[in-house]
């Protein structure tokens, strides 16, 4: 899958579908990147750990990129992006 944003710049590669062993690598790789400051996190800061995370783990596809390069509003939407399709794939559908 790929997600694209025009005006910012971004087009990434996303594994699909997204499966249970890239949400734990996801998960390990952003516990690593935050460690004890998990709770002292900005905003900005939080998104760039989601978007460094999300290639960690292999949410995002190789080759990774430098997110410090990047515009901030660039950083926010794949870091939203990434938080609402990491929360879908842990969603339990109704029976």
């Amino acid at each position: 899958m790929k997600l694209e944003h025009a005006k910012l710049g971004v087009s990434v590669e996303l594994a699909d579908p997204i499966k249970q062993r890239h949400v734990e690598a996801f998960f390990k790789a952003k516990r690593e990147l935050d460690g004890d400051n998990v709770i002292r996190l900005s905003s900005p800061e939080e998104y760039g750990s989601v978007v460094r995370s999300a290639w960690g783990g292999g949410v995002l596809l190789p080759p990774a990129q430098d997110v410090a390069e990047w515009s901030p509003a660039a950083v926010r939407w794949l870091g939203q992006q990434i938080d609402k399709l990491i929360g879908e794939a842990l969603s339990i559908p109704p029976e």
